[in-house]
């Protein structure tokens, strides 16, 4: 009769020759609980969150951006009761369709609707804005919802014309799409992205636009503080300026203008 007997020695004989076994069985364990969770984690709805793309070659969220995110949802959470979440993200392109990956990723959140608002170089956004993909300001600004900042200029474009069938007709009147982001000194610190030769637009997908629009008021208003001096001391030169030349922002209308 065979001796079946567990032994101490057949323990570790046992753990010692199939451990491999039982390290691969706890990292499939650990990888099928992360699915689970990340697959039934609740997501507020688009319509109950307002998120913000910043579009850079250089762009990164730093330490801070969690606790900027949750001062505006704190601040408009007021005014608007349903919103549930405010979200930064950031996409590495600069504009330049030679990158490929960065070109494909912006594009296909841009088609899919992703995002309520971008902030990029005026490249990016006029190419946004000649796609009918943003929503002139003008009203919010003509009815008191929002302000122009203090030291921003205005993001100007001709408004694009199409037909029912979506033809492109031309262009009609010169709109507001957006401010610069030239007051938001915090911006290099926050995103890793120059301040300057940025703007911002809120597409006209976003399924709460005035709400996206109070929420970049009160992003102007967090980062045009002045920076506390320990950070501005110690902040690396990547940090203080984008690795790649932002274009200017003249108005994305010059070639349209009659």
């Amino acid at each position: 009769m065979p001796n079946t007997k567990m032994t101490r020695q057949r323990w570790k004989d046992h753990f010692y020759y199939g451990k491999w076994i039982y390290i691969v069985l706890a990292i499939v364990a650990i990888f099928v609980t992360d699915l689970l969770y990340s697959t039934t984690e609740y997501r507020p709805p688009d319509e109950r969150k307002v998120t913000v793309q910043f579009v850079s070659a250089s762009a990164t969220t730093g330490e801070d951006i969690e606790n900027t995110t949750q001062q505006i949802l704190s601040t408009l959470a007021p005014v608007d009761e349903t919103l549930e979440a405010v979200e930064f993200y950031v996409i590495n392109f600069s504009g330049d369709e030679s990158d490929y990956y960065g070109a494909q990723k912006f594009f296909v959140e841009l088609a899919a609707g992703e995002n309520d608002v971008y902030v990029a170089n005026s490249a990016i956004l006029n190419s946004i804005i000649a796609q009918g993909a943003a929503l002139p300001l003008d009203p919010y600004i003509e009815s008191g919802l929002i302000t122009v900042p203090e030291g921003a200029e205005l993001f100007q474009h001709r408004e694009p014309v199409f037909d029912e069938e979506g033809n492109d007709l031309g262009t009609g009147e010169m709109r507001v799409y957006g401010f610069s982001t030239d007051p938001m000194v915090q911006m290099p610190y926050q995103v890793n992205m120059s301040n300057e030769g940025y703007a911002f637009i809120i597409t006209s997908m976003s399924p709460n636009p005035e709400t996206a629009a109070l929420a970049m008021q009160e992003l102007y208003a967090l980062w045009s503080q002045p920076l506390p001096e320990e950070p501005a001391a110690s902040a690396s030169p990547e940090a203080a300026a984008d690795s790649t030349p932002a274009p200017s922002l003249s108005p994305g209308a010059e070639d349209d203008a009659p």
